[in-house]
């Protein structure tokens, strides 16, 4: 009985090492046939994230010297600037030498007076103060300010002039406020420069606003109407 048993476990075990021979073989012959043809590409996926920034690297090596340039320049424009500072000096050692000299200069073909003062003079036909003003800025100038401060310098340009009785408008009046007296440029007279003519300025009948000169140097208020000689003054540096 227990052969019989045996036996028959045996004819079990070996059906199965057949079955897995089999198996076996069915395998290896799988694994030794052709590929198949590559199938076609799939889409395109999303692009991903942009990934970290990396590391700043090492700093360079110092690169070759380059070559030299070539210094350019436009001629004709540093001539110009050339001739330009040469006029400019020209005209500054002109304004210079009249600066404390005295006597006639032409100024664009026209006499002035240069008293040494650092200013020049010039002398046009009467008329009333408003007139005399416009007639002075006209040529460049104002009625004059500075030179009626000094008494010896008004008598030289007088006397040069050959103004020896007539009365000549000069630069200051009292127009904004009565006995408040301003030169022309806006500053106001100071008795320490003043040159009054004795009783004066006596405003006459209340109508004498505007400042004049006698041929003395002295000063005299005047109605703003009346027509005299204006006495235009201008600075060498503005020749």
């Amino acid at each position: 009985m227990l052969f019989k048993l045996v036996f028959a476990l045996l004819l079990v075990f070996c059906a199965e090492a057949q079955d897995t021979q089999q198996i076996l073989l069915t395998l290896s012959s799988v694994g030794n046939s052709e590929k198949g043809a590559q199938g076609p590409p799939g889409p395109q996926g999303r692009r991903g994230p942009p990934g970290l920034k990396g590391l700043t690297g090492p700093i360079g090596g110092l690169g070759p010297k380059g070559q030299k340039g070539e210094c350019t320049s436009n001629s004709a424009y540093v001539d110009n600037a050339i001739q330009e500072m040469e006029n400019r000096f020209g005209r500054l050692k002109n304004q210079m030498k009249t600066l404390f000299q005295t006597g006639v200069k032409q100024i664009n073909g026209t006499a002035w007076f240069s008293a040494g003062n650092g200013y020049l003079y010039r002398t046009l036909p009467a008329s009333n103060y408003q007139a005399a003003n416009r007639s002075c800025a006209a040529i460049g100038a104002t009625l004059a300010v500075f030179a009626p401060r000094n008494m010896n310098i008004t008598r030289m340009i007088l006397h040069h002039f050959g103004i020896t009785s007539q009365r000549t408008w000069i630069g200051m009046n009292d127009i904004e406020q009565e006995n408040t007296w301003v030169w022309e440029n806006g500053e106001r007279v100071l008795s320490s420069h003043a040159h009054w003519n004795p009783g004066e300025p006596n405003s006459h009948e209340g109508e004498e606003d505007c400042g004049m000169i006698f041929s003395t140097g002295k000063w005299n208020d005047g109605g703003c109407h009346w027509l005299y000689i204006p006495l235009c003054e201008m600075s060498v540096f503005d020749a």
